[in-house]
């Protein structure tokens, strides 16, 4: 309930002792130009703090959706990196089995004169592994 002006609310309260506390009791607030300004600030900070839970509580759900992801993210590296391992041990078996069982018997062809003008290159393994990933964000 709003009085326009503070000397209002003064006549009541001589009038009435009683008059504020049966004003709380039956939920409403007395308001003069002086209290509505307080109290439209208190409105809009309680407005304000119900905005920043909000906007902390999506932080949080989107953080943990985030985490979740890197979580899957990592898992997914952490096999690309063995497949990749796995692949390069493959290369390198296969290498030495075509350098040991072909090529070499090509090469002795070759020297031989059953060879072309085009040489046979020089196949290297493959010496670098995947790099790990900290133990940490393995799990």
């Amino acid at each position: 309930m709003f009085l326009p002006g503070e000397a209002f609310l003064y006549a009541a309260v001589e009038f009435d002792p009683t008059l504020v506390e049966e004003c709380l009791r039956s939920r409403v607030i007395v308001a003069t130009p002086t209290t509505l300004i307080a109290l439209l600030k208190t409105i809009e900070f309680g407005w304000r703090q119900e905005t920043i839970t909000h906007n902390a509580e999506e932080v949080q759900k989107l953080g943990r959706e985030l985490y979740e992801r890197v979580a899957v993210m990592g898992e997914h590296f952490a096999k690309l990196g063995s497949s990749i391992e796995s692949t390069v041990s493959a290369y390198n078996k296969t290498l030495s089995s075509i350098e040991s069982r072909v090529l070499s018997s090509a090469r002795k062809m070759s020297e031989l004169g059953a060879g072309s003008d085009k040489a046979i290159a020089e196949l290297e393994a493959v010496e670098q592994r995947p790099r790990e990933l900290p133990a940490a964000l393995q799990s």
